[in-house]
């Protein structure tokens, strides 16, 4: 299945720009276990040798197709993450299933504002409007569209940002109501 272009590969950059470096982190937090959202812990040699993976528990039980070496590297330093738990001071899991058994977002708060990191709940800003479109890897596509309703409805809080991690390059946004009435739109920050 060819599902369009992916680019990746500068976490690693990222983080030399904003500061900790990969040793430094003592919590992974995973929405899902897809190769694109797994792949840095997974590497040779480890990239995060201190960090506790974070995986939701329902998400774990129901794997499939994971990486060669990843289920074993995963399991030597994972934690299992049930919706509701806080993962890390100020982290929240949040279940979003849908598109995997045990889908997860995360909500982290500080200073009276929220980000919510959603995964693949959302693959593009234009979800947003239509909640009803799902995209080819969703296992349950309705489960998806009930969730994504949630989310957006949780994203036009007016201390909310989100976090969409295949939004392109307008990652960071805020979920805006249309004035007529007629859905919300993603607004990047």
């Amino acid at each position: 299945m060819y599902i369009g272009a992916i680019h990746g590969g500068s976490l690693l950059d990222n983080l030399a720009k904003l500061g900790p470096r990969p040793d430094e982190i003592d919590v992974v937090a995973f929405t899902h276990l897809h190769a694109d959202h797994i792949g840095w812990a997974c590497k040779e040699p480890p990239v995060f040798t201190r960090a506790t993976f974070a995986v939701p528990k329902s998400e774990w039980e129901n794997r499939h197709d994971l990486p060669p070496g990843a289920e074993a590297t995963l399991e030597a330093r994972m934690h299992l993450v049930t919706p509701g738990e806080e993962v890390f001071p100020g982290v929240q899991a949040l279940a979003l299933p849908g598109h995997t058994e045990g889908h997860t977002g995360f909500a982290i708060t500080s200073r009276g504002e929220r980000l919510l990191a959603f995964g693949d709940a959302l693959h593009s800003p234009l979800q947003v409007r239509h909640p009803e479109w799902f995209t080819v890897p969703d296992t349950d596509p309705s489960q998806s569209e009930r969730h994504r309703r949630r989310l957006i409805a949780e994203l036009q809080r007016p201390d909310t940002r989100g976090f969409g991690i295949h939004f392109a390059d307008v990652v960071f946004g805020r979920v805006v109501p249309d004035p007529q009435g007629e859905g919300a739109d993603w607004h990047p920050v």
